[in-house]
């Protein structure tokens, strides 16, 4: 069932959470939490499946992703590059939106299937500079869509306009199902939400020296980070009307998950005329 307002009218960047709190489920050691239903209905989840020549040496890579609209969703490159015989490999991505479980169905996710992707033609696998994905869909997907409960529910993020100000205040998060302990390394089966506070990219330079102005730096209040399984899901940053734009793409910066470590993430206002001249 459509909840509120008819599915057009529902702003981008808004969310279906209909208790906000932030004690309202439990706190993982890397110190993000569940997210709760329909509290980032911009999220995807993107398995690629990539086999040599389409049928030898598969092999499956997960990866986070953002709606940007009903046809696009915005990721890494290194979450679509397989190394030096990329072009060698035929890819089917599977995009999972409406998603808060890594396995099953209870969160009401869909999931569907494209081959159609571009990756920037400028990407370095070496320093991760322009780290930016577009996966394509020929058909709409369903958003904006919003349930009675949140579970299912999807929308897209604001972009980052022009005057959007990145917040050094806590109200910038990462998402995703990266690995929640560090110890087990265990992968996390419920999406995760964790704050995360911008820094300078001069402060950055200290522990990164390659980061670029297309690049942009964060590392959570208390420990918090972007880890394993993130690659490729967003840095959002709510406005004073809380809606959540788009502000990065998780990059590198966290193999280890290292607690207080910075994370280095793709600047999406960096992209905007890539974006736009590939998005469907």
């Amino acid at each position: 069932e459509s909840y509120g307002q008819p599915n057009g009218a529902i702003a981008c960047g808004v969310n279906n959470t209909h208790v906000r709190s932030a004690n309202s489920s439990q706190v993982n050691v890397i110190d993000g939490r569940d997210a709760l239903p329909g509290e980032v209905p911009e999220y995807a989840a993107v398995t690629m499946e990539a086999c040599l020549f389409g049928k030898f040496h598969c092999l499956n890579v997960f990866c986070g992703g953002s709606i940007w609209n009903n046809r696009t969703i915005i990721t890494a490159a290194h979450c679509v590059d397989i190394g030096s015989m990329d072009d060698l490999f035929v890819k089917t991505f599977t995009v999972c939106i409406g998603v808060r479980e890594k396995e099953g169905s209870e969160d009401r996710k869909i999931c569907s299937k494209t081959t159609n992707y571009v990756k920037h033609r400028f990407y370095n696998r070496l320093t991760n500079v322009n780290d930016i994905a577009i996966i394509i869909f020929n058909y709409e997907l369903r958003v904006p869509y919003f349930t009675k409960d949140g579970d299912g529910s999807t929308n897209k993020f604001c972009p980052p306009n022009e005057n959007f100000f990145i917040p050094t205040k806590n109200s910038c998060f990462v998402v995703g199902f990266g690995i929640y302990d560090r110890s087990t390394k265990k992968m996390a089966q419920k999406l995760q939400i964790a704050p995360m506070k911008c820094v300078s990219n001069e402060e950055c330079k200290k522990t990164y020296s390659g980061v670029t102005n297309s690049q942009i730096c964060a590392k959570g209040p208390s420990g918090q980070t972007a880890c394993n399984g993130d690659s490729g899901g967003p840095l959002l940053c709510l406005d004073a009307d809380g809606r959540a734009h788009l502000v990065g793409i998780v990059s590198y910066g966290t193999r280890n998950c290292p607690e207080n470590r910075l994370s280095v993430f793709t600047r999406i206002s960096s992209y905007i005329d890539f974006i736009n001249k590939n998005c469907n």
